[in-house]
């Protein structure tokens, strides 16, 4: 959603002169009048050309406030939607009478790499598409529709209440489209688990690369997707990317880095196997693998996620990835360190990059399991960089004023658990990570620590916006999802239902896209009207 609009630009108008009129006597016969001679002789004309100026500007300023308070209401609502749990599902499968069941979406993110945001924040809000992995090994690529399937109503913990419409309200819907679909890999493999749909990377064949990974393959594989013109030419694979043999990916993800002294940003494809190895792909040169190293010991690493700050943002979240390991820890490097590491003389066969930063994040006394099974970077945190934990002190840190950043980390006992990790720059140069809270009996200021509401581990940690860390969402292995308030880890409504939830995304900041229907995809839109639950269709299966 634009936030101000360049339609109406306004310089204004050029200073009005003042005229210098001019009498002067003409010599001749006595009955000769004085001669008036005036600079600007087209007064009037000038007078009337100046009017029409200011009503255009005021037609004009008129017309940029209409837009900006649109764009102000229609930002508040869908604010408001979050908060209060109003929202409309609109939906898809793909073969109704297969056996065959979604197992991964995801929204397009881009390979832009202007600012800090998230994919949603950059998200159009026409033509949308949304990945669909299946458990056949196939992918397709759909363009959202607006079909609704039901609406739901606000509700602390919401109920579908389901209304008939009125046929003089019914209206022709915009179908789903299947803009292509393609076997990413052998249906032997198993199900789609990771997909990484980057939307605006040209090729050869069209715009947009998706990478997938399936079952417990080490295997990428890396497909083009068809420009609009092309598109009856279908999907091509590019590449493919590591053995079947190795251990299974746990993460895909983008990120940018800067490779040389040169300052030139490079886009780089990041995997993350359940062994601890993290390999980095050149996307601009055929994906050519530069560097990989082992970067754990004898643990399993479970989820994974990938900061996107920019480089020149030293503090707590500078393309810094973190790992979450079954034995409850938290492991966090700096991409730029393990680059550095993996490209040396080291041997990384017996030798292991030290992390930045590592913590016990879950397990130890619940009883119910000690993995970390999902985690999420979660935007701007509340603590500044100056600040002094635990009585440590300042000397060796410089003065800054960024931030902490926020992570969310999900466990296999259900909880969640929201941290602030603070960076900071040492007098040599290197960066310190820090977390807070470090002790059980310790709390957060302004966050809350602590979110307790599933039953069974969590599969999935969403945010809606990188602008907005007033709440966030949660899936879980019982089937629900959750969305919490962010500062008083409070829950600010759920959904039931579902099966075991795998994957969330988020198309712009007010549609939610989940799995977990077997073969249905579902889109849950908070743009709607407050009253759109009152225009809902029954619901049939």
């Amino acid at each position: 959603m634009a936030t101000t609009s360049r339609a109406f630009v306004h310089h204004g108008l050029s200073r009005p002169h003042a005229s210098n009129n001019l009498l002067l006597s003409k010599g001749g016969p006595a009955n000769d009048g004085p001669v008036f001679y005036d600079d600007f002789g087209e007064s009037e004309l000038n007078s009337k050309s100046e009017r029409e100026d200011r009503m255009l500007q005021l037609q004009m300023d008129k017309a940029a406030t209409k837009v900006k308070e649109g764009e102000i209401a229609y930002e508040s609502k869908i604010a408001r939607n979050w908060r209060r749990g109003n929202w409309s599902v609109r939906g898809f499968a793909l073969d109704y009478a297969s056996q065959i069941n979604v197992s991964a979406v995801a929204a397009p993110t881009s390979a832009a790499y202007t600012d800090a945001t998230m994919a949603q924040d950059r998200a159009l809000p026409d033509g949308r598409t949304v990945a669909v992995g299946r458990t056949d090994g196939s992918v397709f690529v759909v363009k959202v529709g607006d079909e609704y399937l039901t609406n739901f109503v606000e509700n602390k913990r919401v109920e579908a209440e389901y209304f008939q419409y009125e046929e003089e309200d019914l209206r022709a819907p915009q179908p789903f489209e299947v803009l292509c679909d393609f076997q990413a890999s052998e249906p032997s493999l198993g199900s789609i688990n990771k997909i990484l749909y980057i939307d605006d990377l040209e090729s050869d064949s069209g715009n947009g690369v998706i990478c997938t990974s399936a079952g417990i393959s080490g295997q990428i594989s890396v497909w083009s997707l068809p420009s609009t013109e092309n598109i009856e030419d279908g999907a091509k694979q590019v590449a493919t990317i590591g053995q079947v043999d190795s251990k299974q990916i746990i993460s895909l993800a983008l990120v940018t880095v800067s490779l040389n002294d040169d300052g030139v940003p490079k886009d780089l494809l990041v995997s993350v196997s359940c062994d601890g190895k993290i390999s980095f792909f050149d996307i601009g040169g055929n994906f050519d693998e530069i560097a990989s190293c082992k970067c754990v010991e004898d643990d399993k690493i479970i989820c994974a996620d990938v900061s996107t700050s920019n480089d020149g943002e030293r503090g707590g979240d500078c393309n810094i990835i973190y790992l979450g390991t079954s034995s409850g820890n938290v492991v966090g490097f700096q991409i730029k360190s393990l680059l550095k590491f993996a490209t040396s003389d080291v041997d990384s066969v017996f030798t292991f990059p030290t992390a930045d930063m590592k913590f016990r994040a879950h397990g130890a006394d619940t009883g119910k399991g000690d993995a970390v099974t999902a985690i999420k970077c979660g935007g701007i945190g509340t603590i500044p960089a100056t600040a002094n934990l635990q009585g440590r002190s300042n000397s060796d840190a410089t003065t800054s004023s960024v931030t902490s950043k926020i992570l969310f980390t999900g466990g296999e006992d259900g909880s969640i658990k929201q941290w602030e990790i603070l960076g900071k720059e040492t007098s040599n140069g290197d960066l310190r990570l820090e977390h807070w809270p470090r002790m059980k009996t310790q709390r957060m200021k302004r966050r809350a620590h602590m979110f307790l509401g599933h039953s069974g581990k969590v599969t999935c940690i969403s945010q809606q916006s990188y602008f907005d860390n007033s709440k966030f969402i949660s899936s879980g292995e019982d089937g629900t999802v959750f969305v919490w308030n962010a500062a008083k880890g409070e829950e600010l409504f759920r959904m039931d239902g579902f099966c075991n939830i795998s994957s969330l995304a988020c198309l712009g900041r007010e549609v939610l896209v989940t799995d977990g229907m077997d073969g249905h995809v579902c889109l849950h839109d908070f743009g709607v009207e407050e009253d759109a639950a009152s225009r809902g269709y029954e619901l049939e299966w």
